[in-house]
């Protein structure tokens, strides 16, 4: 991806990267700008029109795969300084299907902005999520019908870019979206990869994962990791075009500072935090709950309670409630569960009063 004269970046057809010299071991160094990243990914699945790619029923369950795989550990060395957020893996959000107001076989990106707001506004989509700091964590992932030509700053879908992400200001808060073209007809389908059509998609859509995560609020020229110098920029933009097989998909690598190379996971698997190892570790999610590399032993539970000061740690879970029908409630260990089991001890009392 290339810096235009605006604050997007756009995934370039490969002919344009292959004339581009590629970085030498170490040369393009991620440093961190001051902006935010996103702690917990929520995708979610935008098909421009009810003409959608013919892969587009294949997207969720890359996306819900990918989301919650090793590939999103190897973005948590990125979580910014000050341990402000922590990168985690992250989960699909679902799919809808929105009849936009713009008819044009082209359209601009500032149609694209505000034709997702108003689709918002308008509760045809989910409205976007924030986390505890006022940052976003939706993505809205639109694919645009192969009939469709989306223009960026004079530039062309299929002629100049396979794709982009970017972000807006809408009611004062960051809206985060990527726009995906067919990349399995026209240009596109020459020069976004080499494989078959589906490992072209997905390779384009991890390479914009990443750098949602990573960079979100770029539309607003709020960057967070970029590494300045020829042929770098994102962390997608060093390794653009290098691919590996991960969580059954063909995604595409990204920069590691931790490597100085292109990686698709971490060389080490990270583990899961569980209050005695932070800085190095990922907040668990609920799979992480009593299975092997994520919370087991006497931290068997994953805190998932917000509001907790062990949010999204290993905990130990809450003791089991009394089975003699009167002598109390469990306190303390994991907030959830908790609620859980003191809904269930009251299902129990109703039952036994009807």
């Amino acid at each position: 991806m290339t810096r235009l004269a605006g604050p997007r970046f756009l995934l370039l057809l490969a002919p344009l990267l292959l004339a581009l010299p590629a970085p030498a071991r170490g040369a393009c160094t991620l440093t961190y700008r001051g902006g935010p990243v996103v702690a917990r990914l929520q995708v979610v699945q935008v098909d421009w029109g009810a003409n959608p790619v013919g892969y587009a029923d294949q997207l969720g369950a890359f996306y819900g795969a990918v989301l919650d795989s090793p590939y999103m550990d190897l973005l948590v060395q990125y979580d910014p300084p000050g341990g402000t957020q922590q990168i985690t893996r992250g989960a699909f959000a679902g799919r809808y299907t929105i009849t936009p107001s713009v008819t044009a076989t082209t359209v601009d990106d500032t149609q694209v902005q505000a034709e997702l707001a108003a689709q918002i506004a308008a509760g045809h989509l989910p409205a976007p999520q924030y986390d505890a700091q006022g940052h976003a964590v939706t993505a809205y992932m639109i694919e645009f019908p192969s009939r469709i030509t989306i223009t960026l700053q004079g530039s062309a879908s299929c002629q100049a870019f396979c794709s982009y992400h970017s972000s807006f200001t809408s009611g004062g808060k960051p809206i985060l979206y990527g726009v995906h073209p067919d990349v399995g007809s026209g240009g596109c389908a020459l020069g976004c990869g080499t494989g078959a059509v589906l490992d072209n998609a997905t390779t384009v859509h991890s390479h914009n994962i990443a750098e949602v995560v990573t960079d979100p609020d770029i539309g607003n020229n709020d960057l967070a990791w970029y590494a300045d110098g020829t042929s770098c920029g994102e962390i997608g933009d060093i390794c653009s075009q290098q691919t590996a097989v991960l969580a059954g998909y063909t995604v595409q690598k990204e920069w590691s500072n931790q490597d100085a190379a292109c990686v698709a996971q971490p060389t080490t698997a990270v583990p899961v935090c569980d209050g005695t190892n932070a800085g190095s570790c990922r907040p668990c999610v609920a799979a992480d709950a009593g299975q092997a590399g994520g919370c087991t032993g006497t931290k068997s539970a994953c805190d998932l309670t917000a509001t907790s000061a062990t949010y999204g740690q290993c905990v130990a879970p809450p003791p089991a409630s009394s089975s003699h029908g009167g002598g109390g409630c469990a306190t303390g260990g994991e907030p959830v569960l908790a609620g859980l089991l003191l809904a269930g001890l009251a299902l129990r009392r109703a039952r036994r009063r009807a």
